[in-house]
């Protein structure tokens, strides 16, 4: 039986290993439990990316898509893919450093698209708070190996 490892893990790794521990041991139970509160602000405001209006039917751009990695054995949600526009976007609540597991997020999800058979020529980090974007280098052979 194959295993595939969610996206999110990734970045949960890099910040903290022991927060995969905790994520298992109380998945079950109330977030508030083991996440810290900047962690609970930032899960309330990415939900309109988590959960885009039903009554939206915009078909170039999709929202909160699942996406799949066999070569990288991932798994996981987009934020949002702008298809005509070939660019996926990482949004997070409030981006003050860019930090090593946010990119294995998106480079993962980058990956995961192209496997998908997707095009994707610009990856963007977007801060909901300051609604700032922050432009990313695609991610070569080099980056898929780290990963």
């Amino acid at each position: 039986m194959e295993t595939s490892l969610p996206i999110s893990y990734l970045n949960d790794f890099i910040f903290c290993p022991y927060s995969l521990y905790l994520h298992q041991v109380f998945d079950n139970n109330v977030e508030e439990l083991y996440s810290a509160a900047p962690q609970q602000v930032g899960k309330l405001h990415h939900t309109a990316i988590d959960h885009p209006p039903t009554s939206r039917k915009d078909s170039q751009t999709l929202k909160g898509i699942y996406v799949l990695s066999k070569r990288l054995g991932i798994y996981g949600k987009i934020d949002t893919l702008h298809v005509a526009e070939q660019r996926l976007v990482e949004s997070k609540y409030a981006i003050t450093t860019l930090y090593k597991g946010y990119y294995y997020q998106l480079w993962a999800q980058y990956f995961a698209l192209q496997e998908m058979g997707y095009t994707i020529t610009q990856l963007q980090f977007f801060s909901i708070k300051d609604r700032k974007v922050h432009p990313v280098a695609l991610p070569g052979e080099a980056a898929f190996a780290e990963l």
